[in-house]
């Protein structure tokens, strides 16, 4: 099926550029001034699902739970339990619903609003001015790179936004609901959370680093192997062999010495992320029961564990949300800096009427007369100009 014709690039760049220049030519400007109103309703949209999501945990669990338990004494309360159920299961049919639709917004926003900034600065690209030639070093290889990296990390904006707002909503709610459970025994479980993500990121940090150092060793031994290769007759030639021999077997333990340090950090990295859900169980119920010392339900059992499912998924989601939104502003700023260096701006400085010129008023069938004219790309005293004293 086509799509309709406000659905092309040519209209969506027509209606992003000429608010992009009402708006200070600000891509973020331009962006909440034309997609505000689809975010409204993507906001809409995400306190709907996260309301179903958390009907079941947060209450229906804990209430069928308990009327199960207490069936031996007050009887079992069929026709409420069965309600419970049935509002459920048609909560989960909405937020299925809403999600679906929810996922479908996000992204035809962020595939709008790339595609409109990639013909934006395609066209910027396309017609450079001298300045932006005199002014940078950017050459074709940094301007595919943002059309190959930057220009995708755009069309994320959109999710990592509504993500940043959302999450820290869902951890509030769940806390609370928490503590109407298990009281202040969750905040040790919060405790633990918090000092197992910054485990976590100290981790990824020495990961990401052992990472590149492993590709680093890979690619000197490599190199020196196809050195090797490349000249094998000279090696025979000058009896070399025990030479590259050693570099080989040097530049091997190094790079193996890198792979265990790599896949050290791998195993503790994934220790830490697979273990997160039995120790802070385990916190929370001893504190429970060892501190506040209370009696520890099935009911209270089931619910905390259903809650605190959804405690995991938001503070997972927290600091991914927050990478994508620092790496989305970082690639607009980056874009925005082409745009704007490409960009020709005529600034009329220090012109005279024919009226107060003489010599402009004697070429009187000139329609445009230049005298002594001075042009440079910027304005200051600082700046040299490109021509001087121009008489056409």
């Amino acid at each position: 099926m086509l799509p309709p014709p406000s659905a092309t690039v040519a209209a969506l760049t027509s209606t992003f550029a000429s608010t992009y220049s009402q708006h200070g030519a600000s891509l973020v400007r331009a962006y909440v001034a034309t997609y505000w109103p689809r975010l409204v309703c993507i906001a809409g949209m995400q306190l709907t699902a996260a309301a179903c999501d958390l009907y079941g945990p947060g209450y229906v669990l804990h209430q069928v739970v308990t009327s199960v338990q207490t069936t031996t004494s007050t009887g079992f309360d069929g026709s409420s339990t069965l309600w419970l159920v049935l509002s459920l299961f048609g909560l989960q049919i909405t937020s299925a619903f809403v999600k679906a639709h929810l996922r479908y917004h996000i992204e035809l926003t962020g595939i709008q609003f790339s595609a409109s900034v990639r013909t934006l600065l395609f066209e910027s690209v396309l017609h450079p001015n001298d300045a932006s030639c005199q002014q940078t070093k950017s050459n074709a290889a940094d301007v595919a790179n943002l059309f190959a990296v930057d220009l995708l990390q755009l069309m994320k904006v959109t999710s990592s936004l509504t993500m940043m707002w959302i999450t820290p909503v869902q951890i509030t709610v769940v806390v609370v609901l928490l503590h109407q459970l298990v009281g202040w025994a969750i905040f040790v479980g919060v405790g633990v959370i918090v000092l197992i993500l910054v485990t976590t990121s100290c981790l990824a940090a020495s990961f990401r680093g052992y990472q590149r150092n492993l590709l680093q060793r890979k690619d000197a031994r490599m190199q020196i192997v196809h050195d090797l290769f490349g000249s094998i007759a000279m090696v025979k030639l000058n009896a070399w062999e025990e030479q590259f021999l050693a570099k080989v077997t040097t530049l091997r333990h190094l790079e193996l010495v890198a792979v265990w340090k790599y896949l050290r950090t791998f195993w503790l990295l994934a220790t830490c992320m697979l273990t997160t859900p039995v120790v802070v169980t385990v916190s929370i119920f001893a504190a429970y029961t060892l501190w506040l010392q209370k009696l520890l339900t099935v009911a209270t059992v089931f619910a905390t564990l259903a809650l605190f499912r959804s405690l995991q998924d938001a503070l997972i989601q927290l600091p991914a949300g927050l990478t994508g939104l620092i790496q989305c502003m970082v690639s607009i700023s980056r874009i925005q800096r082409e745009i704007r260096l490409h960009a020709t701006t005529v600034i009329h400085d220090d012109y005279s009427s024919p009226d107060d010129d003489d010599t402009v008023r004697d070429n009187g069938d000139n329609a445009v007369t230049i005298a002594q004219g001075t042009f440079a790309w910027d304005q200051g005293d600082d700046v040299e100009p490109v021509l001087t004293d121009v008489n056409v």
